[in-house]
């Protein structure tokens, strides 16, 4: 479970009606490989490389935390508890 406090200052009367909240967890992993090879008569070392980019997502969450009533936030400050 979890708990919170979303604190709002809008500047004209916004329609809406709900407020979600959206969590993503992604895991990201760069890294370059590099490698030799033998070319060419006569016989020489190349070096090669290769950037390498991985990313995984392992985590994606949404919920609605607060009904709007009357499908109207007022203009100025609000406080949502969820």
């Amino acid at each position: 479970m979890v708990n919170g406090k979303i604190f709002i200052e809008a500047f004209y009367n916004l329609n809406a009606s709900h407020i979600e909240l959206s969590v993503k967890g992604v895991e990201e992993a760069k890294w370059i490989r590099f490698w030799t090879t033998q070319e060419g008569d006569p016989p020489h070392t190349v070096e090669h490389h290769e950037k390498i980019h991985k990313e995984k997502k392992f985590l994606e969450y949404k919920q609605k935390v607060f009904q709007v009533p009357g499908g109207v936030i007022q203009q100025g400050f609000s406080e949502v508890s969820f």
